[in-house]
């Protein structure tokens, strides 16, 4: 599995957002002349944008089209963990950059996306679940553990114990292959989300003060699921690695 990954984001984030990663803005607003006013820039390449055909706009969304290409991702994986990412110039530009576009909506506005509702929660379905009166505090969120059909024990990745009173079931299995920066999306918020205290500071990090929204976290899973499918869907309707004999 190449372990290249590409995120968008609205937010500067922390260089180690993705391990070792670089980041690399859509516009730029410091000063070119030095001066204390700020002017924004497009910092996409006139130049490439030309050669393609497209708008700036156009240009940045075919980028992370091709980025998200499992096909891409493999044929240079050797060159993506030691240089810049270098973007050939494929056949079926359009596509590239209406999938890609598509891409950057749904990692961006994650939070906005709705959630996956073909779970059951104790049972019950999402709608029947949210209308009753339960506890959605966390403090570490785990897979169920079953025994294998060697009598081990391993997670069932179909089922996550979100808390003492609360179990979600009938995950699709498909939702686990969304994977950034080496994981599981799904597991990252699983890995996120949990009470923390550090060993130095002795500080708490408790993400159930993030949001004054009882159920912030517990939709914010349903939601990674369900972006999680449609990157997948996306990923899956990107034309193929072909580079445009006409350029």
């Amino acid at each position: 599995m190449p372990s290249f990954s590409a995120l968008a984001t609205n937010l500067v984030p922390n260089i180690h957002l993705l391990d070792t990663g670089q980041g690399f803005m859509h516009y730029n607003n410091e000063s070119s002349d030095g001066s204390l006013i700020p002017v924004e820039r497009d910092n996409v390449s006139e130049e490439f944008a030309e050669k393609l055909g497209m708008t700036k706009e156009e240009t940045y969304a075919y980028v992370y089209g091709v980025l998200n290409l499992p096909a891409y991702q493999t044929k240079y994986a050797n060159d993506l963990k030691k240089d810049l990412a270098r973007i050939p110039i494929l056949k079926d530009k359009e596509q590239f950059a209406k999938i890609g576009q598509a891409l950057l909506d749904l990692h961006i506005n994650y939070e906005q996306v709705e959630p996956y509702q073909e779970v059951l929660i104790n049972g019950l379905s999402y709608g029947e679940f949210i209308h009753g009166q339960h506890d959605y505090t966390i403090k570490e969120m785990k897979h169920e553990k079953v025994r294998n059909e060697a009598g081990k024990s391993v997670s069932d990745l179909s089922t996550i114990i979100y808390n003492a009173g609360i179990k979600i079931t009938h995950i699709p299995l498909r939702a686990y292959d969304y994977v950034v920066n080496g994981k599981p999306a799904i597991e990252w918020i699983l890995d996120q989300y949990q009470i923390k205290t550090d060993k130095d500071s002795e500080i708490v990090d408790d993400p159930n003060q993030f949001s004054e929204d009882k159920r912030y976290i517990f939709d914010l899973l349903l939601k990674v699921i369900n972006v999680s499918l449609k990157t997948l869907d996306l990923i899956e309707e990107l034309p193929k690695l072909e580079l445009d004999s006409n350029l």
